[in-house]
C-alpha cells in the first residue's frame, strides 16, 4: 500500500522544478512550445507533475546541458531513434570507413550517433567496442597502422569535445593521469568522462606524466582522489617501481585509483599498496 501511494504522488511546479533541476520559467516554455511534458491539472488550473514527467525533465535537461538544443532533445525522447541495430550498422560503418581510409565518414558516423545517444552512452556502447575490434583487426593484420590510427584519433576527438561541453562540475575533485612511459589516453579519456558526469571536477593531465610532476600537482591543487591509467605493462617490478613512489608521495587522505591492462593484471600489487580499482564515491558526489 505504501509503495502504490508513492507512485501516486504529484508535485507543483515548484517541486518539480528543484526534483528535475530545471526552472520554472523553462517548464512553462518548454511546455508551452512543444507541449512536453505534459501535467495533469487541478480543478483550480494548478499544474501537478508525477515522477515519470520529472524524469522526462531530468532527461531533457541532461541533453541541452550536452549541447542539443531543446528542439532536437524533444524529438529524442518523443521518438528516440536508436536501437541495437543502430549501433551495429554505426560499429560497422565506422570499421569500413577505417579500410577505406575515409576518416570524413567516421566523423559522419559519429556525429549521428551524438545526436541519438548521450556522450557516456557513445563512449560506453559505440567507441569502446570500435576501439577494441579494430585493435583486434590490427593484431590479426587485417587493419594497417594508419587505418587502426585514423579510428583511434577521430573517436579521441570526439571524446575530448564531450569532455569539454560535459555538465558543469559541482563535486570533488580528481586528478588524471597516465603512467610514465605510457602513451595510452582512451581509457583515461573516458574515466574522465565519466567522473564529469558524475558531476566531479576533472583536472585532465592525460598521458605519460612523470611521477615527479604528478605529485608536485598533486600537492599543489589537493583534489580530493588521483584517477592513474596503466595500459603499458612494464613486468611487476617496473609497475610496483612507479606505483610505489605514487602511493608514497600522495598523501593518505587522497584515494588512488588505478584502471587499465597493466592494473588490471597486477591488481593484487596494487591492493598490496592500497591503490583502489574502483571510484569510493558517495551519494553526495555522484549523479
Amino acid at each position: 500500500m505504501g509503495s502504490s501511494s508513492r507512485l501516486d504522488v504529484k508535485y507543483r511546479i515548484q517541486a518539480a522544478a528543484a526534483r528535475s533541476g530545471v526552472s520554472e520559467l523553462t517548464i512553462r516554455a518548454w511546455e508551452r512550445r512543444y507541449g512536453i511534458p505534459r501535467p495533469q491539472r487541478t480543478a483550480s488550473g494548478y499544474r501537478l507533475y508525477g515522477d515519470a514527467e520529472i524524469g522526462l525533465l531530468k532527461q531533457l535537461r541532461e541533453f541541452t546541458e550536452n549541447g542539443i538544443v531543446i528542439s532536437d532533445a524533444v524529438q529524442m525522447v518523443q521518438h528516440p531513434f536508436h536501437t541495437p541495430a543502430d549501433l551495429a550498422t554505426w560499429h560497422t560503418q565506422i570499421l569500413e570507413a577505417a579500410v577505406a581510409l575515409d576518416q570524413r565518414l567516421v566523423e559522419s558516423v559519429l556525429i549521428q550517433a551524438h545526436r541519438s545517444l548521450s556522450p557516456l552512452e557513445v563512449f560506453e556502447q559505440l567507441s569502446v567496442p570500435v576501439l577494441r575490434d579494430a585493435g583486434e583487426l590490427w593484431d590479426q593484420g587485417k587493419l594497417t597502422v594508419a587505418q587502426e590510427h585514423l579510428v583511434t584519433h577521430t573517436v579521441r576527438g570526439h571524446l575530448i569535445a564531450s569532455l569539454h561541453t560535459a555538465p558543469a562540475p559541482q563535486g570533488h575533485h580528481y586528478l588524471c593521469a597516465g603512467f610514465p612511459d605510457d602513451q595510452h589516453d582512451l581509457g583515461l579519456l573516458g574515466a574522465a568522462l565519466q567522473l564529469r558526469h558524475r558531476g566531479l571536477r576533472v583536472t585532465y593531465l592525460g598521458a605519460a606524466v612523470p611521477v615527479d610532476n604528478l605529485l608536485q600537482t598533486v600537492k599543489q591543487l589537493r583534489p580530493d582522489g588521483v584517477a592513474l591509467s596503466a595500459v603499458k605493462d612494464a613486468g611487476l617490478r617496473g609497475f610496483t617501481r612507479v606505483l610505489a613512489a605514487i602511493m608514497q608521495g600522495v598523501p593518505p587522505s587522497i584515494p588512488v585509483v588505478v584502471g587499465g591492462k597493466a592494473a588490471d593484471r597486477h591488481r593484487k600489487r596494487c591492493e598490496e599498496l592500497g591503490a583502489l580499482s574502483h571510484l569510493p564515491l558517495t551519494s553526495s558526489v555522484s549523479k
